[in-house]
């Protein structure tokens, strides 16, 4: 957070009756039916701290923590919020488009028609258990939002548009995912079912899920069924309809030593046995065109072979 803030007038203010869960009122403006902290740079704990009570200017001196409080109604965009955090917290109809969330966090949050649209999430923590249970987003827009980085442990995501989110280096650990969208590029992402102990949902569906405008590069689906998902199509992608046999065949005939043989060995280890497509950018098959048009053609040609033996 910048060690100087700009004068802003009723900002410090706000900031205090929305961390204690009391209304705004006239000390903002409103902008479409919300309170507007638009543009604002999130005050000094100590200036929040300074309009409250002893006993809870102690909460808040070490930080901006929203913690077992509503906030609902109130349009954030192009703020600077990084290093604020919502702890066992509800979020309805708040936008945070174009905001500077880097280092946020949201633990045991349920937060529900809000948008995150171009905002700056590197690094930030989007799921997490607490006392809530795990962190749930729901009617909910990330599009164009930079998610490098993004730490997602025990969350839900339900009815999320990622579209154009850059989604680079992000693994969904007990995550959850039903009727979401993505688009654009995807680079090493792992999507997979929950791990025990993370205290996040027990399954991930994978339930109507949209990678039609996506490119997965390196994207991997660990122990995931996905029959309910629908994937992108065209030259940029090979996709076969026989993963597991397909896998098998490959780490069998080529070994660990070739580089498709050692990635079907590893995939193999995670694959779903019931899973049927597989599927993986052309860019991830080789060096050159021609390395990626062989291994292209290995694994549609395995896929026949699979066919013709069931």
């Amino acid at each position: 957070m910048p060690e100087t803030v700009p004068d802003q007038p009723g900002v410090a203010e706000a900031f205090a009756r929305l961390l204690t869960g009391r209304p705004v009122g006239s000390v903002r403006p409103t902008t479409n039916g919300r309170v507007d902290l638009r543009d604002v740079t999130a005050p000094r704990p100590e200036d929040v701290a300074a309009l409250l009570p002893a006993e809870q200017a102690a909460d808040v001196a070490e930080g901006l923590l929203f913690e077992n409080v509503r906030v609902e109604g109130v349009d954030f965009s192009g703020a600077r919020l990084d290093e604020v955090g919502f702890i066992d917290a509800q979020l309805e109809n708040c936008r945070f488009d174009r905001c500077v969330l880097t280092d946020f966090v949201l633990l045991g949050v349920a937060v529900t028609g809000c948008s995150f649209d171009g905002a700056d999430l590197r690094r930030s923590g989007l799921g997490g258990w607490s006392d809530s249970g795990w962190t749930r987003f729901s009617k909910t827009s990330f599009r164009g939002a930079d998610m490098r980085h993004t730490g997602c442990v025990a969350a839900s995501f339900t009815d999320v548009d990622f579209s154009h989110a850059r989604l680079e280096d992000v693994d969904f650990m007990a995550v959850s995912f039903v009727r979401c969208t993505f688009a654009g590029p995807l680079r090493r992402v792992i999507f997979q079912e929950p791990l025990p102990g993370l205290h996040g949902p027990d399954v991930n569906p994978m339930e109507e899920i949209d990678f039609s405008g996506a490119a997965l590069h390196f994207v991997e689906f660990r122990k995931l069924e996905l029959d309910r998902v629908r994937f992108p199509e065209g030259n940029e992608h090979v996709v076969v309809h026989h993963y597991p046999c397909v896998l098998q065949r490959a780490s069998r005939e080529l070994g660990l030593d070739d580089p498709l043989g050692a990635v079907a060995a590893n995939q193999l280890r995670w694959a779903h046995p019931r899973r049927k497509v597989g599927i993986w950018h052309r860019d991830q098959l080789g060096e050159t065109e021609a390395e990626r048009d062989e291994a292209a053609a290995r694994l549609l040609a395995w896929d026949e072979e699979c066919a013709r033996e069931l």
